[in-house]
């Protein structure tokens, strides 16, 4: 499917399918997109990934991926100490990107309970994804900012992180295993780890790659010094 917001492409596509993964929404690491525009994609192509399996008729079960970004919200202002876990959801989204996927994830709730006679909806909650790349494949996504890392780059952040074989196997659980229905999953280490330890890491374990990484300057900034990951962050458990 090439454009979300638009209906071409989607009646063929779920033709004699028994079920779905819709995954794509898209992710703006260097804030080039406008806010609109990522929360339109975001909860118009879930929308009408939904409505397009209702209409074959033929669907029994639809995985979304939705984000970590969905789950985060106030709830260590009032105890610093919470895990994050399938029971929360993000409250106060503050960026495009997380407005856009908490917003389509509420959707896709919505929609699984008007087509609950038709098809049974779960839910994956991956964190930054990093993993190995198809022949070929555009670097976009999660994988832009670990380039971003490798060109040079100085990004102070905080975040869980997992594999893309982690999620990809928690998508076909959801697809093939009737008590994952209903469910959400999140997919995401249980400590979080800062852009700072994932440049020594990369430094450490694959020097080859790192030769435009300037820990120096990491070291020298203010915002990588008040960088505080939370160890543990994430209870994963449910996933596992």
């Amino acid at each position: 499917i090439p454009d979300l917001l638009s209906d071409d492409g989607w009646r063929l596509a779920v033709t004699g399918c028994v079920g779905m993964a819709h995954v794509a929404s898209p992710v703006d690491v260097t804030g080039a997109m406008e806010e609109k525009a990522l929360i339109e994609m975001a909860v118009s192509g879930t929308e009408r990934a939904l409505r397009f399996a209702a209409g074959a008729g033929t669907i029994k079960r639809v995985v979304v991926t939705a984000t970590m970004a969905s789950i985060c919200g106030t709830q260590r202002e009032t105890n610093p100490d919470h895990l994050w876990s399938e029971a929360d959801k993000n409250d106060a989204p503050q960026t495009g990107y997380s407005k856009g996927k908490t917003a389509a994830e509420a959707k896709a709730w919505e929609l699984a309970r008007e087509y609950s006679d038709l098809f049974s909806v779960t839910t994956v909650h991956p964190a930054v994804v990093l993993g190995p790349m198809l022949p070929g494949q555009a670097v976009s996504s999660t994988m832009g900012l670990l380039k971003q890392l490798l060109d040079g780059a100085v990004v102070p952040s905080t975040f869980g992180l997992c594999s893309a074989a982690d999620v990809a196997a928690v998508h076909v659980a959801g697809l093939r295993d009737a008590e994952t229905a209903g469910g959400r999953y999140l997919v995401c280490s249980r400590d979080q780890y800062s852009t700072l330890e994932i440049v020594q890491m990369v430094k450490a374990g694959a020097p080859e790659a790192a030769t435009a990484i300037d820990l120096d300057a990491w070291l020298a900034d203010e915002k990588v010094q008040k960088m505080t990951p939370k160890k543990p962050a994430t209870d994963n458990r449910k996933a596992r």
